[in-house]
């Protein structure tokens, strides 16, 4: 919720805002309107640039804002909150996130640090991979997982089947299975062909007939893999089918 003061003639916001983009996208559209308003109001913004990455570049960002945006980058982020939230509390400001506003701790720890200068904060919310992901047919609360924390860096499908198949042969149980294991891959979920003939890409298959895929398969990054759990609704597989590297393996 915004916190806002009435002047004499207009509403003056005074807040620090996180603003999420579409994980991913390269479609500046992506932001909410809600999300657009912030920006414009806002006197200086910033862009993190560390826990994921954003295939549209700052100078488009800058020309379809109207702002100058100031690059957050892993140091920034991690260790110079302060830096980010200098003036804050005399000024509108906000942080641009890729994805999720709430997915790492970063964010938490750049939220806490808000709280604890006593700085409004208003967060609001976008699409991100934890909801577009439903573009692959499965039922999304059927989905289930884990964190892993990664260094700033993208890992591509091919590279995440071996790892996979590596880790599955260090255990003694039968968890995953090169010739029977159903995945799908997606990437640059929502995104239409743009002026780089960038769009979504959904592949699936085994996790031994997708690691036989070219790269050039799966589309541009950033990569996506679900791995498909034992229950599967009828009309997951149906709508499941129209990807297959196998029809007959989804039946």
């Amino acid at each position: 919720m915004w916190h806002q003061r009435q002047s004499n003639t207009e509403y003056d916001y005074d807040q620090w805002i996180f603003i999420p983009y579409h994980v991913g996208s390269d479609q500046l559209c992506h932001i909410t309107v809600h999300g657009l308003e912030a920006v414009k109001l806002s006197s200086w913004v910033y862009l993190e640039a560390y826990t994921s990455i954003l295939l549209v570049n700052k100078e488009r960002l800058e020309t379809f804002y109207g702002k100058e945006i100031i690059v957050a980058n892993c140091d920034m982020v991690e260790t110079q909150a302060e830096e980010i939230l200098y003036g804050a509390d005399k000024q509108d400001m906000s942080l641009l996130i890729v994805g999720d506003s709430f997915g790492t701790t970063t964010h938490i720890d750049i939220v806490l640090h808000v709280h604890l200068s006593g700085i409004p904060l208003c967060v609001i919310h976008n699409a991100s991979i934890m909801n577009a992901i439903g573009a692959c047919g499965l039922q999304l609360y059927n989905f289930s997982g884990r964190k892993i924390y990664e260094p700033p860096q993208y890992m591509s499908i091919p590279q995440a089947i071996p790892q996979l198949l590596e880790v599955k042969s260090l255990c003694t149980e039968n968890v995953l299975s090169p010739k029977t294991t159903l995945v799908i891959a997606l990437s640059h979920i929502g995104c239409d062909a743009g002026s780089d003939n960038t769009q979504q890409c959904i592949v699936c298959g085994t996790l031994e007939q997708l690691s036989e895929q070219p790269l050039e398969s799966f589309g541009e990054p950033l990569h996506s893999l679900v791995i498909v759990g034992n229950r599967l609704h009828h009309l997951e597989v149906v709508y499941v089918e129209e990807y297959a590297v196998c029809r007959e393996m989804w039946r």
